[in-house]
């Protein structure tokens, strides 16, 4: 029995072994991803041709990519990865060295400097993920977790600088694609930055430590992300001194992160460390007792590996329920982000209260089937059903090209408003009249299911003003504006004709001062005295326009959101 005991503290400094081999090469991957980063980000600089960055600039970077490449003993990624160029550490080699080659002779091109890498750093991650739970890593799971978000926030953070670079080399983002992924690595490297500090107590104390480094910094580089994020810019051929002053300005913030990282490695290693130095002193104890006290040791060390075998059960016990209190916790984010919107959502998350807010200029739109009480009466419950459904569906996809948030369906009546809660100055009325333009183009094209040959027929009506924005109800809060506004784009709606998009004498002042619309006074079939006396009531012109579509002969301010109706209109 002493035997058996000595053998089982023999197996444990073994595992030990292999579970500090096994996080050795997951710091080296570490090592690979963050070499692949920063040779991203020197490719993304000499294709800019911004600043003096040479051929030999890159094949320095090249050869510390190369050497950390070779720190790997063991190929990480799985021989079944359906990317053929990653099944093997030669595969790889050759892949990334035609790609070298490609980029020298100047056959790539900026964002495919960006995808090239991003997609093999992403495949790199993936198997750290994969393998987190294949070995005993009960004692240093939570250091391994956060290890990989900061790896992906770093990641993320290296994204946002290199499409940076592109916005101020260029003036702007020439397609909406890279301005989506600039907006959605800033919003990723967050996410995973505050994961990372909230699974290791390293990571969140040396980066309060580190915010002198940016207390200055910080202020300037929120201040660029703002000037990127509105795409629009001074200078519309760019600039080589912005550039060079966006790149040192957030070299800071990605020195912060590599310090981060080196921090939490020789966290790492020091855990390790004592756990290896703990399992050895172990055997050395075991080996002793088995000398000194044969009789009694194998009791004793198989009581120490039921109980250590415990702990790591509990440990893995621990990480699962975390892992589904996070998937619950998005599943239910996702509900109550479709309710509300995300900050205010986010204020009554933290119990908050949300005070009424005041938006000085907004767009509101509403819609409606017309004869919608005809066609229900001639459809079986499930068919009207399936009606809304199909069309709502429709809406609710060309939603997502625009600046708008969906405040509520009521029957057959759909209401959207730009401007709110988000204020965007006067690209509320572009974005609305754009998205009216729309889905008025894709609901002539749309079937009725249960009337086969006949199409939908919808009216919408548009006016701009101001309204008060709040959160009504505690129990199932809703989030509703107020004011007359919200009465004057009903009126619009319900005043206006089949498959036509009427709008107020406010919203067409601020469309014609946009330019790009093209708009007619509306004459047939004018308001009834009614409600020019709503108009009348609230100060507003009795004339109200047609909405019939876009002048791309005009010269316009903001063309971002007609260029999308164009694009959207031939899907």
């Amino acid at each position: 029995m002493t035997a058996i005991g000595l053998t089982s503290s023999l197996r444990l400094h073994f595992k030990t072994e292999n579970v500090i081999r096994n996080i050795d090469l997951k710091t080296n991957i570490g090592k690979l991803v963050s070499a692949l980063q920063f040779e991203r980000y020197k490719s993304s600089l000499y294709i800019s041709e911004v600043g003096e960055y040479t051929k030999t600039d890159l094949l320095s970077v090249y050869q510390d990519t190369d050497i950390a490449l070779k720190q790997l003993y063991t190929w990480p990624v799985s021989s079944t990865n359906q990317t053929k160029e990653l099944q093997s550490h030669e595969k790889y080699r050759s892949h990334l060295l035609k790609h070298r080659n490609a980029l020298l002779l100047s056959k790539s091109t900026f964002t495919g400097e960006i995808f090239f890498y991003s997609n093999d750093i992403e495949i790199f991650i993936s198997s750290l993920y994969a393998t987190i739970g294949e070995e005993e890593t009960g004692f240093i799971w939570k250091l391994l977790i956060a290890f990989q978000e900061l790896l992906m926030g770093r990641d993320y953070i290296d994204r946002e600088l290199s499409y940076g670079i592109y916005f101020y080399s260029k003036g702007s983002f020439l397609n909406i694609s890279n301005y989506l992924l600039f907006m959605e690595s800033q919003d990723i490297a967050n996410t995973c930055l505050e994961a990372a500090r909230q699974y290791s107590d390293v990571i969140d104390e040396t980066y309060k430590d580190s915010l002198h480094m940016l207390n200055t910094t910080q202020k300037e580089i929120d201040r660029m992300r703002s000037e990127v994020r509105s795409n629009k810019f001074s200078i519309p051929e760019g600039s080589a001194e912005l550039v060079q002053t966006w790149i040192s300005k957030m070299n800071v913030y990605r020195k912060v992160m590599e310090n981060i990282q080196q921090a939490l490695t020789v966290k790492i290693d020091t855990v390790l460390q004592k756990r290896a130095d703990i399992v050895f002193n172990g055997l050395v104890t075991s080996v002793a007792v088995f000398i000194v006290v044969a009789i009694f040791s194998p009791f004793l060390i198989y009581s120490a590996y039921l109980l250590t075998s415990r702990i790591q059960q509990y440990s893995f016990k621990i990480a699962e329920k975390t892992q589904a209190l996070n998937r619950n916790k998005k599943q239910s984010d996702a509900l109550l982000y479709q309710l509300l919107p995300q900050p205010v959502a986010e204020k009554l998350k933290r119990n908050k209260f949300v005070n009424a807010e005041q938006f000085s200029d907004c767009t509101i739109l509403f819609s409606d089937i017309v004869g919608f009480t005809s066609l229900s009466s001639r459809s079986s419950p499930y068919q009207v059903v399936e009606m809304l459904n199909t069309l709502f569906s429709c809406f609710d996809c060309r939603l997502s090209y625009y600046d708008v948030y969906k405040l509520e369906t009521i029957g057959d009546g759909y209401m959207v408003v730009s401007g709110v809660p988000t204020r965007n100055g006067t690209r509320h009325a572009s974005e609305i009249a754009s998205l009216a333009l729309d889905i008025l183009h894709h609901t002539k094209q749309l079937k009725l299911p249960q009337f086969p040959g006949m199409n939908y027929k919808i009216r919408i009506g548009c006016h701009s003003g101001p309204v008060v924005a709040g959160v009504v109800g505690s129990k199932n809060p809703k989030y509703c504006l107020f004011g007359s506004t919200v009465r004057v784009a009903e009126l619009m709606e319900s005043s206006s004709e089949t498959n036509k998009i009427q709008v107020s004498a406010t919203l067409k002042r601020l469309l014609s001062n946009i330019g790009g619309f093209e708009i007619s006074e509306r004459i047939n079939g004018s308001l009834t005295n009614t409600m020019k006396a709503i108009l009348e009531e609230h100060s507003l012109s009795p004339k109200t326009y047609w909405l019939t579509g876009t002048d791309h002969s005009s010269n316009t301010t903001d063309t971002s959101s007609l260029s999308t109706v164009s694009i959207i209109s031939e899907q």
